[in-house]
């Protein structure tokens, strides 16, 4: 049964572990692999399909592929990157302070869009240090952006007083070989992260935050409202620009 759950693609260095909502009390860590290796589960099947489509297709090499160079890059307001992050990224929109987006020269359309937080002092060998944490990368369902990441954290460092960017990403999703091609390195790993899935609409909550929340508190909750999620958590990247 393990094995029937594992699907090779792009002549095998991309492997898609499938996750059914009866297993996911079971944490699914990602083994060594020399490709690439997701760990899909159900609900993000089924509330997100295009978007796991489209980052499946990009990682078997079908998206349409656009240089960085072909792109104008531009600040955007909240509103737009809050709207293309809900359309385009797993996780959505979440808030951020400066947003940057790169545009198709040829008919101006948004190919991507990235986030970054306000500045919090941080405590590096003994003294403080401007930190910014890049929130959000996302680009358009089917389209790869070459060299679009760094264009846009590049204008990020020139327009701030960086010195420091921190940013996660989905341990089932990514491998963060993408930011540490930028200079960043792995600095940690939040561990266990859990989730309640909602029964009726796929919906992910953090089991943190819905604590909090007394209409959560009912014993009964995951066995008639929903799922309990484990997942391996986010590994955390950071970067000096010193």
């Amino acid at each position: 049964m393990e094995n029937e759950s594992l699907f090779y693609l792009n002549k095998g260095m991309l492997c898609i572990k499938l996750v059914p909502l009866e297993d996911y009390s079971i944490i699914h860590y990602t083994p060594d692999f020399t490709g690439r290796y997701i760990i899909l589960h159900q609900d993000r099947w089924v509330d997100r399909r295009d978007i796991v489509k489209s980052i499946i297709m990009g990682l078997s090499g079908k998206n349409r592929v656009i240089y960085a160079r072909n792109t104008i890059l531009e600040k955007i307001n909240r509103d737009v990157a809050a709207q293309f992050h809900s359309t385009h990224h797993l996780i959505g929109y979440t808030k951020a302070k400066f947003n940057y987006g790169l545009r198709d020269v040829s008919d101006n359309s948004l190919l991507a869009v990235s986030s970054f937080s306000s500045s919090r002092k941080m405590l590096r060998s003994g003294r403080y240090v401007n930190s910014y944490e890049w929130v959000r990368y996302t680009s358009a369902l089917g389209f790869r952006v070459v060299g679009g990441m760094s264009k846009m954290l590049s204008l990020f460092l020139k327009e701030q007083n960086v010195e420091e960017v921190m940013t996660y990403c989905d341990a089932d999703w990514s491998n963060g070989k993408s930011y540490e091609s930028m200079g960043f390195s792995l600095e940690s790993k939040t561990g266990e992260i859990e989730y309640f899935i909602d029964k009726l609409t796929y919906q992910r909550t953090s089991l943190k935050k819905i604590r909090r929340d007394e209409k959560f508190n009912s014993p009964d909750l995951f066995k008639h409202n929903g799922y309990l999620l484990r997942t391996q958590g986010n590994l955390k990247f950071i970067a000096s620009f010193e």
